[in-house]
Protein backbone atom coordinates (compact mmCIF):
# COMPACT_ATOMS: atom_id res chain seq x y z
CA UNK A 1 0.00 0.00 0.00
CA UNK A 2 2.83 2.42 0.89
CA UNK A 3 4.47 1.71 -2.48
CA UNK A 4 1.25 2.60 -4.31
CA UNK A 5 0.87 5.84 -2.32
CA UNK A 6 4.48 6.78 -3.04
CA UNK A 7 3.96 6.08 -6.74
CA UNK A 8 0.78 8.19 -6.82
CA UNK A 9 2.52 11.04 -4.93
CA UNK A 10 5.46 10.99 -7.37
CA UNK A 11 3.04 10.97 -10.31
CA UNK A 12 1.08 13.95 -8.89
CA UNK A 13 4.31 15.91 -8.32
CA UNK A 14 5.55 15.07 -11.83
CA UNK A 15 2.27 16.09 -13.47
CA UNK A 16 1.91 19.31 -11.46
CA UNK A 17 5.50 20.36 -12.23
CA UNK A 18 5.08 19.48 -15.88
CA UNK A 19 2.11 21.83 -16.28
CA UNK A 20 3.22 24.62 -13.95
CA UNK A 21 4.50 26.85 -16.79
CA UNK A 22 1.96 29.34 -18.13
CA UNK A 23 1.18 29.01 -21.84
CA UNK A 24 1.14 32.33 -23.69
CA UNK A 25 -0.76 33.54 -26.75
CA UNK A 26 1.86 34.71 -29.27
CA UNK A 27 -0.83 36.82 -30.97
CA UNK A 28 -0.87 39.12 -27.92
CA UNK A 29 2.86 39.86 -28.13
CA UNK A 30 4.09 43.18 -29.53
CA UNK A 31 5.78 42.24 -32.81
CA UNK A 32 7.58 44.75 -35.04
CA UNK A 33 9.39 44.49 -38.35
CA UNK A 34 12.92 45.85 -37.86
CA UNK A 35 14.49 45.10 -41.22
CA UNK A 36 13.64 43.55 -44.60
CA UNK A 37 16.36 42.18 -46.85
CA UNK A 38 16.07 40.58 -50.31
CA UNK A 39 17.77 37.21 -50.66
CA UNK A 40 18.87 35.20 -53.68
CA UNK A 41 19.05 32.02 -51.60
CA UNK A 42 19.75 30.71 -48.10
CA UNK A 43 21.05 27.53 -46.51
CA UNK A 44 18.31 25.33 -45.03
CA UNK A 45 18.48 23.23 -41.90
CA UNK A 46 19.89 20.24 -43.79
CA UNK A 47 22.58 22.31 -45.51
CA UNK A 48 20.64 22.52 -48.77
CA UNK A 49 20.52 25.80 -50.73
CA UNK A 50 16.96 27.12 -51.03
CA UNK A 51 15.93 29.56 -53.75
CA UNK A 52 12.60 31.08 -54.78
CA UNK A 53 10.32 28.46 -56.32
CA UNK A 54 9.70 30.60 -59.46
CA UNK A 55 11.76 33.20 -61.31
CA UNK A 56 8.83 35.61 -60.94
CA UNK A 57 9.13 35.42 -57.12
CA UNK A 58 11.69 36.72 -54.67
CA UNK A 59 12.75 35.81 -51.15
CA UNK A 60 12.73 38.29 -48.26
CA UNK A 61 14.38 37.88 -44.89
CA UNK A 62 12.36 39.77 -42.29
CA UNK A 63 13.91 40.60 -38.92
CA UNK A 64 11.30 40.74 -36.15
CA UNK A 65 11.57 42.23 -32.68
CA UNK A 66 9.12 40.57 -30.36
CA UNK A 67 8.18 41.71 -26.84
CA UNK A 68 6.39 39.24 -24.58
CA UNK A 69 3.33 40.33 -22.64
CA UNK A 70 3.80 37.93 -19.72
CA UNK A 71 6.04 35.23 -18.30
CA UNK A 72 5.59 31.71 -19.67
CA UNK A 73 6.06 29.56 -22.74
CA UNK A 74 4.79 29.70 -26.30
CA UNK A 75 5.38 27.88 -29.56
CA UNK A 76 6.54 28.98 -33.00
CA UNK A 77 6.70 27.15 -36.31
CA UNK A 78 7.55 28.36 -39.83
CA UNK A 79 4.09 28.00 -41.35
CA UNK A 80 2.44 30.16 -38.66
CA UNK A 81 3.78 33.16 -40.61
CA UNK A 82 2.65 34.04 -44.11
CA UNK A 83 2.73 36.62 -46.85
CA UNK A 84 -0.62 38.07 -47.94
CA UNK A 85 -0.74 40.17 -51.11
CA UNK A 86 -2.77 41.07 -54.18
CA UNK A 87 -1.41 39.14 -57.15
CA UNK A 88 -3.10 39.40 -60.56
CA UNK A 89 -6.26 40.84 -58.96
CA UNK A 90 -6.57 37.96 -56.49
CA UNK A 91 -5.71 37.74 -52.80
CA UNK A 92 -2.76 35.39 -52.42
CA UNK A 93 -1.66 33.90 -49.09
CA UNK A 94 1.69 32.09 -49.10
CA UNK A 95 3.10 30.34 -45.99
CA UNK A 96 6.58 31.37 -44.86
CA UNK A 97 9.51 29.45 -46.28
CA UNK A 98 11.55 29.44 -43.06
CA UNK A 99 11.76 30.59 -39.45
CA UNK A 100 15.18 31.35 -38.08
CA UNK A 101 17.47 32.48 -35.32
CA UNK A 102 20.81 34.28 -35.58
CA UNK A 103 23.43 34.04 -32.85
CA UNK A 104 26.46 36.33 -32.52
CA UNK A 105 29.66 34.75 -31.22
CA UNK A 106 31.03 37.32 -28.77
CA UNK A 107 34.59 36.10 -29.18
CA UNK A 108 34.93 36.01 -32.96
CA UNK A 109 32.03 38.27 -33.94
CA UNK A 110 30.82 35.59 -36.37
CA UNK A 111 27.08 35.19 -36.88
CA UNK A 112 25.59 31.70 -36.97
CA UNK A 113 22.23 31.29 -38.70
CA UNK A 114 19.76 28.50 -37.94
CA UNK A 115 16.86 28.18 -40.39
CA UNK A 116 13.92 25.84 -39.89
CA UNK A 117 12.10 24.93 -43.09
CA UNK A 118 10.51 21.56 -42.33
CA UNK A 119 6.71 21.90 -41.95
CA UNK A 120 6.85 19.50 -38.98
CA UNK A 121 9.34 21.56 -36.94
CA UNK A 122 8.21 23.62 -33.96
CA UNK A 123 10.10 25.65 -31.38
CA UNK A 124 8.99 26.18 -27.78
CA UNK A 125 10.41 29.24 -26.04
CA UNK A 126 10.24 30.42 -22.46
CA UNK A 127 10.19 34.17 -21.80
CA UNK A 128 9.92 36.63 -18.95
CA UNK A 129 7.42 39.47 -18.80
CA UNK A 130 8.29 42.28 -21.27
CA UNK A 131 11.30 40.31 -22.54
CA UNK A 132 12.50 41.33 -26.02
CA UNK A 133 13.93 38.84 -28.48
CA UNK A 134 14.46 38.55 -32.23
CA UNK A 135 13.38 35.99 -34.78
CA UNK A 136 13.73 35.94 -38.53
CA UNK A 137 11.20 34.85 -41.14
CA UNK A 138 11.82 34.16 -44.83
CA UNK A 139 8.90 34.93 -47.12
CA UNK A 140 8.54 34.24 -50.83
CA UNK A 141 6.45 36.85 -52.68
CA UNK A 142 5.66 37.55 -56.34
CA UNK A 143 7.66 40.48 -57.75
CA UNK A 144 4.48 41.80 -59.40
CA UNK A 145 2.68 42.21 -56.08
CA UNK A 146 4.42 45.47 -55.18
CA UNK A 147 3.81 44.98 -51.45
CA UNK A 148 2.67 42.34 -49.01
CA UNK A 149 1.49 42.02 -45.44
CA UNK A 150 3.42 39.80 -43.08
CA UNK A 151 1.00 37.86 -40.94
CA UNK A 152 1.54 35.68 -37.92
CA UNK A 153 -1.35 35.12 -35.58
CA UNK A 154 -2.17 38.74 -36.52
CA UNK A 155 -1.07 41.22 -39.18
CA UNK A 156 2.45 42.25 -38.19
CA UNK A 157 3.18 44.85 -40.84
CA UNK A 158 3.23 45.94 -44.45
CA UNK A 159 6.33 45.48 -46.66
CA UNK A 160 6.88 47.45 -49.85
CA UNK A 161 8.85 45.23 -52.24
CA UNK A 162 9.54 47.67 -55.08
Amino acid sequence: MKTILKAVLILVIFISNGFSQKLLDFGKFDTKILEVKKLESFKGENGDIIKASKRSNQLFEIKLEITSNDEGEFGLYPKMFNCMCIYRDEVLVVPAVALGTKVNDKGSGAVSEYWYTDPEVSITLGVGKNEKFRKYVIIEAPKEAGKFYLQGPKVIGEVDIK
